[in-house]
């Protein structure tokens, strides 16, 4: 299992593009696809983050 914090540090760099209908990678959007759980029992299931990038956003540095 992978923590949020795993998702944006990202150091195995396992974010991939984002396709359309035809295969065709979207330029400036990404996804990242992990296995969470939650609740008591701890069902499993893919979690898909997908990201944007936006004009004027700073890279956030967590690893200080």
């Amino acid at each position: 299992m992978q923590s949020l914090k795993d998702i944006l540090v990202d150091k195995d760099n396992q974010w991939q593009p984002l396709v359309d209908k035809k295969g065709k990678a979207i330029d400036g959007q990404a996804t990242f696809r992990m296995r969470h759980f939650m609740g008591d029992e701890g069902k499993v299931f893919d979690l898909i983050v997908q990201r944007s990038v936006v004009t004027g956003q700073v890279e956030l540095d967590l690893e200080t």
